[in-house]
C-alpha cells in the first residue's frame, strides 16, 4: 500500500521502490489500462486475472482479452531495480517526467502521471 513519488529517465526506465519490488517479485507484467494509467501486477495476481479470460466463451468478451493480451508486456527489473517502458506505454500514459506508483493490491500497482494522479484526487475530494 502507499504512494511512491519518482520520475522515468530519458530512456523510459522506471525505477520500481523497493518494498514493492518484494511485493511483486521478478516477473512482472504491465498493462495499458483506462483512465491513462498503467496497471502492475505480480506474476500471480497476473495469473489469476488471466484464467478469467480463459473462461470466457462470447466473442466479444474474447475480444477484450485479446486487446488486453496484445497490451502486455512482461518486464523483469534490472539489477538497479529499474523497467524499461515502451514508448507506447509512456506516450499512453501522458507520462513527460514525474509519476505515481500507486500500490493498490497487495501485489499489484498503477504507474499514473503525477499530474493525472492529482487531478483524480481532487476530484475525488469534491465529490
Amino acid at each position: 500500500m502507499g504512494n511512491y513519488s519518482h520520475s522515468i529517465d530519458s530512456k523510459n526506465r522506471l525505477i520500481i521502490p523497493a518494498k514493492l519490488k518484494e511485493q511483486l517479485g521478478t516477473n512482472i507484467t504491465i498493462i495499458k489500462d483506462s483512465d491513462k494509467c498503467l496497471c502492475v501486477y505480480s506474476e500471480e495476481e497476473w495469473k489469476k486475472y488471466t484464467a478469467k479470460f480463459d473462461e470466457l466463451t462470447k466473442s466479444e468478451a474474447k475480444q477484450i482479452a485479446r486487446y488486453i493480451y496484445a497490451n502486455a508486456i512482461e518486464v523483469q527489473p534490472d539489477s538497479q531495480g529499474r523497467v524499461l517502458l515502451p514508448q507506447e506505454m509512456v506516450n499512453f500514459a501522458g507520462i513527460t517526467k514525474n509519476v505515481i506508483t500507486n500500490a493498490n493490491t497487495p501485489s499489484g500497482a498503477s504507474i499514473v502521471q503525477t499530474v493525472n494522479f492529482i487531478d483524480c484526487n481532487v476530484n475525488i475530494n469534491r465529490s
